[in-house]
């Protein structure tokens, strides 16, 4: 190396600036030295302000110049950027899920966890969370609690989040990017007047504590009125099932996600979410009955691929749940959600370890 004596005056601030970045660097990577099966925190600034390696392909951004649609994807994308550890429990799921407090399950487990389930979530949000975090620490053990609903695999256009920010949508191929842009708003006058998100509140590790169903509650709505709306809906709409034979995007992410947790010695535990009592009654026992069936029937078939535990909490029963700590048919309460979290820990505690 040349003495720096001998370097022009014009590159020693910019050397110095890249000195001050290594140092922080280093300091990132010393909270990540923890081997699989360690429980111990990362060091307190070991996630805050970190970004996806250089070394990864150039991020895919939206052609046009449409609006950035407000997203939960990127505002907790945001969140695990500034956590003070790494992951060692994921979340994963739909609205049903989005209850799950990290914080609740650490004391149980010791692990520290972060919720990233989301409304109308799909496969393809847990194979754009789990690749994050695997990206940022990949020598971390991640055990994941994923929520599952026998719609599961029922196609959807993907989150706007996960095709507008570009440390998710790097890992989804171009042409579905393109595919899937094309159904972004152009102006902001087509975008919805109301921001979902907004009316949301999370805590700093992902678990939701406010939305539109604590709006709903505080201005009177009862569960009996929520329930009889739920079930009205629910049989409007029964019948309306997707043409089988074909493996959609959905299912084909699923699988990818089960493959990479494998592949990184995690074993997922799978968790068929609670429906209220009210509504099994209400519904045509062969309605709800066959479709948990087929469901079951398709993990059962991944089970010869793929390494997994699945608990069925389809009765709250299997959990002593608590039909008044609802707020509408399938979307529990926080007390239930803890409920959920220990029965789990206790009857299925390889998923944990």
């Amino acid at each position: 190396m040349f003495p720096i004596r001998r370097l022009p005056r014009w590159m020693i601030a910019p050397l110095a600036v890249l000195a001050l970045l290594m140092v922080a660097l280093g300091g990132w990577a010393a909270g990540h030295k923890h081997g699989p099966g360690q429980r111990h925190a990362a060091t307190p600034t070991a996630l805050v302000r970190a970004h996806p390696s250089t070394s990864s392909p150039r991020p895919w951004r939206p052609p046009g110049r449409g609006p950035i649609v407000p997203s939960d994807r990127t505002y907790k994308a945001d969140l695990i950027e500034k956590l003070p550890y790494a992951p060692q429990l994921l979340f994963l799921g739909g609205s049903r899920s989005m209850r799950f407090e990290p914080a609740y399950a650490q004391r149980l487990t010791g692990l520290r966890g972060f919720n990233a389930a989301f409304q109308n979530a799909r496969p393809e949000d847990a194979w754009a969370f789990v690749n994050f975090l695997y990206q940022r620490s990949p020598k971390t053990q991640l055990r994941v609690f994923w929520g599952l609903q026998p719609n599961l695999f029922y196609d959807r256009d993907m989150d706007p989040g996960l095709l507008q920010d570009a440390r998710l949508s790097r890992f989804f191929p171009r042409a579905l990017l393109e595919q899937q842009a094309k159904k972004l708003p152009a102006t902001r006058a087509q975008m919805h007047t109301v921001n979902a998100v907004n009316r949301r509140r999370y805590l700093a590790d992902g678990a939701l504590v406010w939305n539109h169903y604590d709006v709903l509650e505080a201005q009177g709505r009862t569960l009996d009125q929520s329930l009889a709306e739920y079930i009205r809906l629910a049989l409007k709409h029964r019948g309306n099932g997707r043409s089988r034979g074909v493996v959609p995007r959905a299912q084909t992410y699923f699988e990818k996600t089960l493959a990479l947790l494998n592949e990184h010695g995690t074993s997922p535990l799978l968790v068929i979410m609670p429906v209220h009592p009210r509504v099994l009654a209400a519904l045509p026992a062969e309605q709800w009955q066959r479709s948990l069936s087929l469901f079951k029937a398709k993990l059962a078939e991944l089970a010869h691929t793929y390494d997994f535990t699945v608990l069925d909490m389809t009765h709250i029963a299997s959990f002593g749940g608590d039909p008044q700590a609802f707020y509408d048919g399938v979307h529990f309460k926080v007390s239930n959600a803890r409920k959920l979290i220990a029965t789990a820990v206790r009857e299925a505690p390889q998923a944990f370890r």
